[in-house]
């Protein structure tokens, strides 16, 4: 009989770590595959998952069966791996001032820097979102999930999915006309 992940988890509280494995062989796909969508890479994934799994030995004991373990597996996976990606981002923005500099001639200063800001702003304006909005945000948009799809990934209805993609568009064009700091 196939344990549930509930039951895992509580034998490996109890101290039974060797239950721990289960868990792994049972996600270790799913998570790879969160991190592998986010970051585009074959070994960074690798290292980003078996991070998360690290945190999940050392965060066990705050998974409160509040949610499923798969959904909270999934949201720990989403965050780990997105921090990643923005600590990423932090070096390759030294990497893209050197290409700013090296640019063609025929792209005018100006037009790069614009460039640069308009991607810099839309960074940051997801960045100040609240977590459930950035989260569909990073489904939807660049990971290409469905609305239904979303939903089962964190557990809310579609309307919910539907209505926090909205707000958080709302919210991005009133940051953008400069209604909202």
């Amino acid at each position: 009989m196939v344990e549930s992940d509930e039951e895992l988890v509580r034998r490996i509280k109890r101290g039974e770590t060797e239950c721990f494995e289960t868990l792994l062989r049972r996600y270790e796909a799913n998570v790879y595959a969160v991190a592998y969508k986010i970051c585009k890479k074959h070994r960074e994934a690798e290292d980003i998952a078996q991070d998360i799994f690290l945190q999940v030995f050392r965060s066990l004991d705050q998974f409160d069966n509040q949610a499923k373990f798969s959904t909270w597996l999934y949201r720990l996976s989403l965050n780990k791996s997105l921090d990643y990606i923005r600590k990423q981002n932090k070096m390759n923005e030294v990497a893209n001032d050197v290409a700013i500099q090296n640019a063609a001639i025929s792209a005018t200063p100006e037009k790069l820097i614009l460039e640069r800001e308009e991607r810099q702003l839309a960074h940051e304006y997801i960045a100040s979102l609240a977590p459930k909005y950035q989260h569909v945000i990073q489904l939807f948009y660049f990971e290409e999930k469905t609305y239904q799809e979303i939903a089962k990934l964190l557990d809310i209805s579609i309307k919910t999915v539907e209505s926090r993609l909205y707000r958080a568009k709302k919210r991005m064009q009133k940051m953008r006309r400069g209604e909202i700091e």
